[in-house]
């Protein structure tokens, strides 16, 4: 990588940082632009020293805003002793190179997904993060949501039996920005993956076949040689059967909910709202709506997800255990059996 233009800022935080992790960010889109509302919250435990992006701009008023050093690539980020973790928020074609990069300098990675575009490259990376005991995370942070976390709590503890229906549902809200649709990876790569990895937090299991059907609504999308929206359904060697259905777009707001019936009963994470209010009147009820984006409804889990990277693992110097990693390879086997159901129209098994 070559610099191409670099920003020196005193920063106005300097003083005793004994207790502070120090990162960077690497990305100032729309990713990192929810990482820099945490970094804001998370000021006492850690502090932003580098913030990269192509764009010279976004790096201006970023270093302006905290008073960092700024840089339109990582080669001074990777030289700095000081530098303990890189959040990675950058283009999904970026991510490979910049994850290696800063494994191999010694730097722990919070990156958002994908890890990278095919599959070879990905276990390179997991092999790395295994091998070196570098703290690495992906920023999967539906694991991180309080209602999520207690309908494992609830499953874990077999309050409703063993599973044998999962359901999934995840409809974004609004439709996100055509120039992020372009560089996403696609509908499976970008949400069907939150969804096969929630069913794997709950339930710790790994589907042995997938089945997927789709259709394309929005004509911008289709021409990207895409689709909005797809259910998948999913065999389990247990017998647990499972079903997703995704939708790039839910007019009534953000939809992210999940049921499971078990032997002994049935558990529900429903949607957040904007309010608890309920309005009854000889009309009926009425109550709010849900929350209206996605930032809005996982505010506090991307919050509790940095939170674990800088306390739990940079700061303890400890990393996900070896079969939390290898997920990220099997689990991304299931997604791209998903993606090659639909584009082949015939149910695909997952070989051991």
């Amino acid at each position: 990588m070559v610099v191409t233009a670099t920003v020196n800022v005193q920063d106005a935080n300097a003083g005793s940082r004994q207790n502070e992790v120090c990162l960077a960010l690497v990305g100032l889109g729309r990713a990192g632009g929810f990482h820099q509302q945490s970094m804001n919250i998370l000021r006492k435990q850690a502090r932003l020293k580098w913030v990269v992006d192509v764009n010279k701009k976004l790096v201006d008023k970023a270093c302006e805003e905290w008073g960092c050093h700024g840089a339109t690539s990582l080669v001074e980020v990777l030289e700095d002793a000081e530098v303990q973790g890189v959040i990675v928020a950058s283009t999904t074609t970026s991510h490979y190179e910049q994850i290696m990069a800063c494994l191999k300098a010694g730097k722990a990675v919070f990156t958002e997904k994908p890890v990278a575009l095919n599959a070879q490259h990905l276990k390179e990376v997991i092999d790395y993060a295994k091998n070196s005991a570098i703290p690495f995370l992906v920023g999967f942070q539906r694991r991180f949501d309080r209602n999520f976390c207690a309908l494992k709590a609830e499953l874990d503890a077999g309050t409703v039996g063993a599973p044998r229906v999962i359901k999934v549902c995840s409809r974004d809200n609004p439709l996100p920005p055509l120039p992020y649709l372009a560089t996403s990876s696609g509908l499976f790569h970008d949400m069907v993956c939150h969804d096969i990895d929630m069913i794997h937090y709950l339930t710790g299991q790994v589907p042995d076949s997938v089945f997927a059907i789709g259709h394309c609504y929005n004509k911008d999308i289709e021409a990207m040689n895409d689709i909005d929206t797809v259910v998948v359904t999913l065999s389990f060697p247990s017998g647990m059967l499972g079903t997703i259905d995704t939708s790039r777009t839910a007019p009534y707001g953000y939809d992210q909910r999940v049921e499971v019936m078990g032997e002994h009963g049935m558990a529900q994470a429903e949607n957040e709202k904007e309010s608890t209010l309920v309005v009854g009147t000889k009309e009926g009820f009425r109550t709010s709506r849900a929350k209206w984006t996605f930032s809005q409804r996982y505010e506090e889990a991307y919050l509790q997800s940095l939170e674990h990277f800088i306390v739990g693992m940079v700061r303890a110097n400890k990393t996900d255990d070896p079969e939390q990693l290898q997920r990220h390879v099997i689990l991304e086997r299931v997604i791209a059996a998903a993606e090659e159901s639909y584009k082949s129209g015939e149910r695909v098994r997952l070989s051991k």
